[in-house]
């Protein structure tokens, strides 16, 4: 109709006198209004071209963008028009017009396009917290939520968005808007509601927040799912009346495997609960989870809650604080103090029963410091009943420091395979005395070949004071464990006047296990029998600075001297196993320091704040022991070691998931690189675990660049290997107690092979990638037979065009020692291929035939690859 009216127009005026060569004339018709902005990257001009001369059928209308681009436009019932494309910015649209005369008229209209923004939404009420990437979880005491809502949109007033909430029970609706925003009063049911906040634009684009309002009506801690799923009492607090909240009942059941919140006398010694003293530290369970503080909850199950070397217990006696290390802010731990000046710790007093407030315990002459130097009792003035007294006795002691020869230390072994012992000793002697030692196999008792008594003699002077001295046990040989004796003889009679026996030290190889929670050893809901067994071939030296044989929990956080290592969920590591498997596969012991934390990161940059700067070295100090670089550093290096240790474990990235692969890797090399500085060692052999299955679909891109960044690095790195950890059994973040022995076999394996060269089995390795039938079908190859579920398989990879978009996958099938990916159109130049985005370690993983494991993750490999 517009058409027709517009050339009974024209008729009109060119019944009308006109002048000769009139030019045409152009109008937009659409956009309406110029400038304008554009909703899409395609934008429909019209316009309307007319002259008086020429009939609008010989009329040339052309476009053209100053972006780029040009056209014609087409003539339709409702004028002349094109379909524009766009680029992001101002595009200034002009149309032409041409008659027949061959004059000409332009005119230009700007057109504004960017991608089309989604709304933005704000949670204001209720406080959402930070996550790692899943649901945050908001805790409510009421069956309803107030919800306040924030929104805009760059295209739509806030009058005009559609805000909405729904509820995973069906229920659901609008939330109106007034002058403080969307708000409203939402129902809830009873246990967890997972809560989905939709806002929507005028332009189809809509943004959602989805949280869990987890419900817990008797407001004990414990959510009503939790207590649905347990058969607890929604509506009390105390579900079995044994006097302990079921907050604390829950948790250490759910963590620890200790209590229970339906039996009130859950380890059956016929004590209530309430009344029982879970940690043994002298304070029943009722007093320390009344303790007015958070930590209350963690106080039942640990005898020293804030890690201060004195328990709770004493501190609560003492008037100390049992949740503050240094309860009187003198720069020390409680239980480093030194009440009465004489040298000797005060929780080392308490241990051995001397007296905190006096320097000689026993009063024999001799202060308590020297009483520990010269191992004799310093509660008793005649340690051994000889009728001398400790004060002139014979005595002798190796010196008890992490440096020195202490029980269940291993020594790092050398290039020749054994290592040279310095043993500094203090003596007391009243005449001259031969210096004899003794090293024997600790289950066997016989001495090894070259180190028994006759064989390991040295002469010392008189000394009627304590005195300190040093004797070398030379080219020990790799093994143990070992117990080293040594002994005073007076050289006229042959008699022992003083003798030590240092038990179960060995000669092996030493690793720090550092990273985050699952090198930590966060494991829920599991009991502690499953756990790994202790062995004695595995030396541990634990966070409270001893030596000891190793035992789960490895990275055990109380008592702990480096505050930073504190960790007091770890309960299962990959540590032990590790040794175990290692010792099994070299014949060699293993000692592990360890060196995890929750929730740590290696992207921190200067300046930073302790805690928070966990894994980055302090160039001033890099013995800070406030950084967990720093107190893994200053645990290998106390031990006085003559050769550098052997590895690092690496188990970290989920705090790290927002990085690129990049910027991960680039801090993963400086973090290896001041290792290798600090520790004098070039070649420290570095075994990295790939991140393991992840539960939530949303930030699996992320956790699939993390685990391209440890791929890249073994690969690029001559002293390192990694492992793949996808089928590892896991609850969706954290490995289970069996998922942990898996990290800790394969690491072994890997090591073991990469590290030591010993024919052990590893999981497959990636050969090639090729692109074959007519580029629709991407071949993998490994270097042994593989498996899969077909089913699933295709869901696991990503194939990729240069600017980042899915290519469609047909499927994806296994044969023999190859993967085949089809594809629904020819693969581009510039294509790339990812593998690993199932998010459960059951997604249908490719594994080893063979039963080593599943094959590494990988991210935006291009095709053709080969591997180096």
């Amino acid at each position: 109709m517009l058409y027709f009216r517009f050339l009974l127009l024209v008729s009109c005026v060119l019944a009308l006198p006109v002048s000769a060569d009139e030019p045409p004339s152009i109008v937009f018709v659409s956009p309406v209004t110029c400038p304008a902005t554009a909703t899409t990257s395609t934008l429909r001009i019209s316009t309307i071209p007319y002259d008086l001369e020429t009939s609008p059928t010989e009329l040339v209308t052309t476009w053209e963008n100053d972006r780029g681009g040009v056209g014609t436009l087409q003539p339709s019932m409702f004028g002349w028009w094109a379909d524009v494309s766009l680029l992001e910015g101002v595009n200034r649209i002009t149309a032409h017009v041409t008659d027949a005369s061959g004059n000409s008229m332009s005119t230009s209209c700007d057109v504004e396009w960017g991608p089309v923004e989604a709304p933005s939404l704000h949670v204001a009420i209720p406080q959402l917290p930070p996550t790692f990437g899943v649901s945050p979880v908001v805790n409510v005491t009421e069956l309803s939520l107030l919800l306040a809502i924030g929104a805009a949109d760059n295209i739509t007033p806030a009058a005009d968005l559609q805000v909405s909430w729904a509820n995973d029970d069906g229920s659901g609706g609008v939330i109106p808007l007034n002058i403080f925003g969307f708000i409203a009063v939402i129902p809830l049911h009873a246990g967890d509601n997972l809560i989905t906040l939709r806002v929507a634009d005028g332009g189809g684009q809509f943004t959602e927040q989805i949280f869990v309002a987890a419900v817990d009506q008797d407001a004990d801690g414990v959510t009503d799912a939790q207590e649905q799923a347990a058969g607890m009492d929604l509506l009390d607090p105390d579900s079995d009346d044994d006097g302990i909240p079921d907050q604390h009942d829950w948790a250490g059941w759910d963590v620890l495997g200790i209590g229970h919140p339906l039996d009130p006398d859950s380890n059956g010694n016929g004590i209530v609960d309430g009344l029982d003293d879970f940690d043994g530290d002298g304070l029943s369970n009722t007093t320390e989870s009344a303790f007015p503080k958070t930590e209350g909850l963690l106080a039942m199950f640990f005898a020293d809650t804030d890690g201060d070397f004195l328990s709770d217990a004493v501190e609560v006696f003492l008037g100390l604080d049992p949740f503050v290390r240094d309860s009187d802010g003198d720069g020390k731990i409680d239980g480093f103090s030194d009440l009465d000046r004489d040298g000797v710790r005060f929780h080392d007093e308490i241990a051995s029963g001397s007296d905190p407030s006096s320097p000689d315990s026993d009063g024999d002459g001799l202060k308590d410091l020297w009483e520990r130097l010269l191992c004799s009792d310093p509660t008793r003035p005649d340690t051994d009943d000889d009728g001398k007294g400790d004060l002139l006795d014979d005595a002798l002691c190796a010196l008890n420091t992490p440096s020195g020869l202490v029980d269940w230390k291993l020594f790092q072994r050398g290039p020749n395979n054994d290592v040279d012992i310095q043993i500094l000793f203090i003596y007391q002697a009243q005449q001259n005395v031969r210096m004899e030692l003794r090293v024997a196999d600790t289950d066997s008792g016989q001495p090894l070949v070259g180190f028994d008594f006759s064989e390991q003699q040295h002469v010392r002077s008189a000394s009627s004071k304590p005195s300190l001295s040093v004797v070398t046990l030379a080219a020990v040989p790799t093994g143990g464990n070992y117990d080293v004796t040594l002994r005073l003889v007076n050289p006229v009679n042959s008699e022992v006047v003083a003798s030590q026996t240092v038990v179960s030290i060995a000669v092996g190889d030493m690793y720090i296990a550092g990273g985050q929670s699952n090198m930590s050893g966060w494991v829920f809901g599991e009991q502690s029998v499953l756990a790994e067994a202790p062995d004695a071939r595995v030396h541990l030296f634990g966070n409270d600075q001893r030596w000891q044989m190793g035992r789960e929990p490895m990275d055990r956080a109380l008592p702990s001297v480096d505050g930073i290592g504190m960790d007091v969920f770890a309960r299962h590591s990959p540590m032990l196993r590790f040794g175990k498997e290692l010792a099994d596969l070299t014949g060699v012991p293993v000692g592990i320091i360890p060196a995890a934390k929750g929730g740590s990161s290696i992207m921190t940059e200067e300046p930073c704040t302790p805690p928070s700067c966990h894994w980055r070295r302090n160039d001033a100090s890099p013995v800070d022991r406030d950084r967990l670089y720093g107190t893994a550093l200053y645990s290998v290096l106390a031990q006085g070691y003559s050769h550098p240790i052997r590895g690092l474990l690496w188990y970290q990235g989920e705090s790290d998931i927002s990085s690129s692969t990049p910027d991960y890797l680039a801090n993963l090399n400086r973090l290896v690189s001041w290792f290798r500085d600090d520790l004098n060692s070039p070649e420290l052999f570095v075994g990295i675990c790939q991140l393991a299955s992840w539960d939530d679909p949303a930030v699996t891109d992320g956790v699939v660049a993390i685990r391209e960044a440890h791929r890249q690095f073994a690969l690029s790195d001559p002293h390192a290997t990694v492992v793949s950890l996808l089928d590892a059994d896991n609850d969706g973040l954290h490995l289970t107690f069996a998922g942990q022995k898996q990290v800790g076999e394969r690491l072994a394996r890997a090591i073991a092979k990469e590290s030591y060269g010993i024919a052990t089995s590893v999981e497959p390795k990636l050969l090639a990638i090729a692109l074959e039938g007519a580029g629709t079908e991407i071949v993998l190859s490994y270097d042994k037979a593989i498996s899969a579920d077909d089913d699933r398989l295709a869901d696991l990879y990503r194939v990729r065009n240069e600017l980042g978009t899915d290519l469609s996958i047909i499927n994806a099938t296994l044969s023999g020692q190859q993967i085949l990916i089809r594809l629904a159109s020819p693969a581009p130049s510039g294509t790339t291929v990812s593998y690993s985005y199932g998010t459960r370690p059951d997604s249908g993983w490719v594994i080893g035939e063979d039963g080593s494991g599943a094959v590494l993750g990988f991210k935006a490999l291009p095709i053709p690859y080969f591997s180096n």
